[in-house]
């Protein structure tokens, strides 16, 4: 059993990474800017935005109609997400045949890349 603990070990760390530190400073600095005009073109729900792909303003529409369009709301899809992003390149590195040591070199690559850490924190 913990053969298999350890195994998982690399994901659910990331994970767990992932998620504290969406709530420790996913809300810090309000709304982005960004954020606003994805949700102004939820509104008006196109097939093709010249600055973003369709999706973005249908997840912005979404979140304001499950939650009251909060800074939670707008970032929990950002937040699904990433996890998705780790958990797939987790997989992808096991399919290869990788070990721990290669699962947790992946996923810090994908939490800790400046890229992922800027853009996955906004809708």
């Amino acid at each position: 059993m913990s053969s298999r603990v350890g195994r998982h070990a690399p994901l659910l760390g990331c994970v767990l990474f992932i998620v504290l530190g969406h709530l420790l400073i996913g809300e810090r600095y309000g709304v982005h800017r960004d954020e606003m005009y994805f949700v102004a073109c939820g509104r008006q729900l196109a097939a093709g935005y010249v600055d973003h792909p369709p999706l973005v303003p249908a997840l912005a529409r979404a979140a304001c109609a499950l939650g009251s369009c909060d800074v939670g709301s707008l970032r929990l899809p950002s937040l699904i997400g990433r996890i998705a992003t780790v958990v797939l390149a987790i997989a992808l590195v096991r399919r290869l045949g990788g070990g721990v040591f290669a699962d947790t070199v992946a996923g810090l690559a994908i939490v800790l890349a400046p890229a992922y850490l800027r853009m996955g924190k906004i809708l």
